[in-house]
């Protein structure tokens, strides 16, 4: 009877581990990611968007990111020159404020994605890593979409 009731007790523990850990955010990541995605590309280069809540007293930020299937990542904002040309930029760190959010859109911060193995069919999945200044870091199951979706 007290194995049984262990082993019961046991398997509850290890699905909820699992259940926690499903989306790629366990219960010790803080931040929730939501709306991630990649463009579609037929091409070796895409770039990637998400909002990264921070529901913590504590600033962060997000520094870098990986992709097994692209060769480089690049953490890259928009900004509009003097000529008022928008140009690419490639950023050291994107700020996560303190009980806010981070938004990866388009015309605004991003991720690039240079070197990219094979084309990335639409609505499958690939996973990308984040990784924040804090030393927290998740790997994310990625939904990848048409080159003209708009969110």
């Amino acid at each position: 009877m007290k194995r049984s009731f262990f082993l019961v007790i046991g398997a509850g523990l290890v699905l909820a581990l699992l259940l926690a850990r499903a989306d790629g955010q366990g219960a010790s990541f803080p931040y929730k990611v939501s709306g991630a995605f990649v463009r579609a590309t037929p091409a070796k280069i895409s770039a990637g968007y998400m909002t990264i809540k921070n529901p913590t007293k504590k600033a962060d930020a997000l520094v870098r990111v990986t992709a097994p299937w692209a060769a480089r990542t690049e953490l890259h904002t928009i900004e509009k020159d003097s000529n008022g040309i928008l140009t690419m930029k490639e950023v050291k760190a994107m700020k996560l404020p303190a009980k806010g959010a981070l938004a990866l859109k388009n015309g605004g911060y991003h991720i690039m994605f240079y070197g990219v193995k094979k084309p990335l069919v639409e609505e499958t999945k690939v996973p990308v890593t984040l990784y924040f200044k804090s030393g927290l870091k998740t790997t994310l199951e990625v939904i990848v979409k048409p080159i003209t979706y708009k969110p």
